[in-house]
């Protein structure tokens, strides 16, 4: 599916540099998640 001109819209104007100038921490599962797999990696 491709997305339409208008819905490709920066909703922040500012230069993508500046997003990218410094490392961030990023979490792309939830806190359940998260436990449950340090529980996992504990039990080994």
């Amino acid at each position: 599916m491709q997305l339409k001109p208008d819905e490709r819209t920066k909703l922040d104007s500012t230069d993508d540099k500046q997003f990218y100038e410094y490392p961030r921490f990023v979490t792309h599962v939830d806190e359940g998640f998260n436990e449950l797999h340090a529980t996992r990696l504990r039990l080994r």
